[in-house]
């Protein structure tokens, strides 16, 4: 009979948030990500952005475990949740919130379709319900 080693991690955080093998410092809980993917629009037909969601979630795993950033300050929206009123209220509620104090880093990801003014002077991400008139 062999003899097998089983190790026990305590990922618990000093806000009592876990995740499962990853070990997050001060510094990590500093960092924040919003997260936004849109692969299918509600009023565009036939121009979808393939792999978009995938990317996003992509992205997350990689927030997570290569940046460090804990679970509980990554936003994540895709699709029919990416609406304009949900990432405004995101960015204006959510982010202020979990980024009160100094010294935070941010992180937003976008994979989705964007639009141009007609000057090319100014840019703009076209969220779930966005119409691109």
């Amino acid at each position: 009979m062999s003899k097998e080693k089983i190790y026990i991690f305590d990922t618990t955080l000093r806000d009592g948030a876990q995740t499962e093998g990853v070990d997050f410092s001060i510094e990590d809980k500093n960092k924040i990500a919003i997260i936004i993917g849109i692969e299918k629009y509600k009023t565009l037909k036939n121009i979808d952005a393939p792999y978009a969601n995938r990317d996003a979630n992509a992205f997350r795993a990689y927030a997570n475990r290569a940046l460090g950033i804990p679970n509980k300050n990554i936003k994540v929206l895709i699709d029919e949740k990416a609406t304009r009123g949900e990432t405004l209220k995101a960015l204006t509620l959510w982010l202020p919130q979990i980024a009160r104090g100094k010294n935070k880093d941010i992180y937003v990801f976008f994979a989705g379709h964007g639009l141009a003014s007609d000057n090319g002077e100014k840019m703009y991400l076209l969220p779930y319900d966005g119409a691109p008139e």
